[in-house]
């Protein structure tokens, strides 16, 4: 019977929202999200200290009160916050005229990066920096350049805003009909890398709250009897 209560016990212990060991966990679980939505934006200011102010936060929140409601709360949040930068992303999708005014290799560690920037007078953005493959890139310099050092090609490229409401540099997709890597090495957002990072970003966000309805099944979904 004593082995039998213990063992009852000790499975309770691990279904408690309020053990170390769950908001240890927790935490993890937490800010990758956040910090994925704050490299993807790191050019927009506002949003990339949003994220880092919510992640500050909810530290000291859950230090704070680590009580049930508050974790639920705290994912919620999170999950708000991630679903906003990614599903909450409305964009429009244009080609145009536009034209190589440079190229350039950078090598970060041995990896290679062929950038190139674009000049797009209708994306009213002025000048868009690609990360292109390397035959991709060699196709273009290989192309005629006129005097003024352009080579003419055909940009699409993305217009977005956060819920239509606040405006975000545009973001390039592809160059000729070509997808480019991602529209600059510190934007997570154009190109191959956008269409990747986006999808993963909300799968991190639902993370927490899916970890916390798992921990605390029992209470969610079981059945009390009285008697």
């Amino acid at each position: 019977m004593v082995t039998e209560n213990a063992g009852i016990a000790h499975a309770d212990a691990k279904s408690n929202l309020k053990s170390g060991d769950s908001r240890r966990w927790l935490r993890w679980l937490l800010w990758p999200g956040i910090v994925l939505v704050a490299f993807s934006f790191q050019p927009v200011l506002a949003v990339y200290i949003t994220a880092w102010v919510l992640v500050v936060s909810i530290e000291l929140i859950l230090n704070r009160f680590p009580s049930r409601r508050v974790m639920y709360a705290c994912s919620v949040a999170a999950l708000l916050f991630v679903g906003v930068f990614t599903l909450g992303i409305v964009g429009h999708t244009k080609t145009v005229p536009s034209a190589v005014t440079g190229m350039g290799i950078q090598d970060w560690l041995g990896l290679e990066d062929h950038s190139m920037i674009v000049t797009c007078d209708e994306a009213k953005s002025g000048n868009l920096m690609a990360i292109v493959h390397k035959g991709d890139f060699y196709r273009i310099l290989g192309q005629e350049w006129d005097e003024n050092n352009q080579c003419p090609v055909e940009l699409t490229y993305r217009s977005e805003s956060i819920l239509g409401i606040s405006a975000l540099p545009p973001v390039a997709d592809a160059i000729d009909s070509r997808q480019v890597i991602s529209d600059y090495r510190e934007h997570l957002r154009g190109g191959i890398v956008g269409r990747a990072v986006f999808p993963i970003t909300l799968v991190l966000g639902t993370l927490p709250l899916a970890y916390l309805v798992y921990r605390d099944r029992k209470n969610l979904f079981g059945r009390r009897i009285r008697l």
